[in-house]
């Protein structure tokens, strides 16, 4: 087996370490990762040490940045963010010099094959390398035009000399910082409206956006050999469902499954799993929804309301 060289930078606070070790898992069992970088926030010794094994198992180094101490607590969030969510723009600040190049994954992915060929994407003369961004809406407000586009900031490949060059990060805290009312999505958005020309956009392959209701659409739209297998599925669901809620319809759910447990944190149960009598019920809807026709099943409702009446 060649040398490892692929790089990777996560982030989590203590709440999404299960799912953090999750993405972490996923991507070391389909690629030789020379060195997981990891930056936190409330997350103890203790759960450190037992990432770091599960890491180590792998072959791969682990290394830690805390980021309490982090001067971002006065950035723009909402209830459903923290500032974790501004730890990956400061990833050129707190990662040794020598990391040049690295490639970012937020916690709630999935790395589902090989990402050798986006790890060879050259990045030299760019910020960052990512997907544009499923809302094609996102870049209104920010002051630029549509024609400029507007990436999703969960997987980026990070030019970090280029960063450093040109002090990005200090420029998009600021920007966030300064229009606190046009961040909806925090770091995403600042990111945006900070590097403008400056980023070259990806296959969707390595950041497929879409939940459970939508991705049959988003298949069929993909282009060829880009969209059929992606390699990084990323569950960004609205109505801020996750792969850990048991609501949560999803095809690639079950990835995010399996790979849960074969990480320390293997126990759980899904948010908002109702109790087992409930979920027979449900089940058994389902099974009749796609088992008989709508005609079918309207005209055995009007038989279950005549027998109930």
């Amino acid at each position: 087996m060649r040398d490892a060289v692929m790089e990777i930078v996560c982030a989590s606070d203590g709440n999404y370490l299960p799912h953090v070790a999750t993405m972490i898992c996923s991507a070391l069992a389909n690629n030789n990762i020379k060195a997981v970088h990891f930056l936190y926030g409330s997350v103890s010794d203790a759960e450190r040490a037992v990432l770091s094994r599960m890491v180590e198992r792998y072959g791969s180094e682990f290394h830690c940045y805390d980021m309490d101490r982090a001067n971002i607590s006065d950035l723009p969030v909402n209830k459903w963010a923290t500032p974790a969510v501004y730890y990956r723009v400061l990833a050129s600040e707190v990662l040794p010099k020598s990391v040049k190049k690295v490639l970012y994954l937020d916690a709630d992915i999935v790395v589902r094959r090989s990402l050798a060929t986006l790890w060879q994407v050259d990045v030299s003369a760019v910020a960052l390398a990512a997907v544009a961004d499923h809302d094609d809406a996102g870049w209104q407000g920010l002051g630029f035009a549509r024609e400029a586009g507007y990436f999703n900031s969960g997987v980026m490949l990070l030019n970090l000399d280029y960063w450093r060059q040109h002090a990005l990060a200090e420029k998009v805290l600021k920007f966030a910082r300064d229009n606190p009312e046009k961040v909806r999505f925090w770091d995403q958005d600042a990111l945006n409206a900070t590097l403008v020309g400056r980023w070259m956009e990806l296959p969707p392959c390595w950041n497929a956006q879409a939940d459970g209701r939508t991705w049959e659409a988003w298949l069929a739209a993909a282009k060829p050999g880009t969209g059929e297998n992606p390699a990084v599925v990323h569950f960004t669901c609205i109505d801020g469902l996750k792969p850990w809620h048991w609501a949560l319809r999803h095809p690639f759910k079950r990835d995010y499954r399996a790979y849960r447990r074969k990480t320390p944190w293997r126990r759980y149960v899904e948010i908002g799993r109702p109790p087992l009598a409930q979920r027979m019920t449900l089940s058994a809807r389902d099974l009749v929804r796609s088992a008989l026709p709508a005609s079918a099943r309207r005209w055995l409702r009007f038989r279950l309301q005549r027998s109930t009446a």
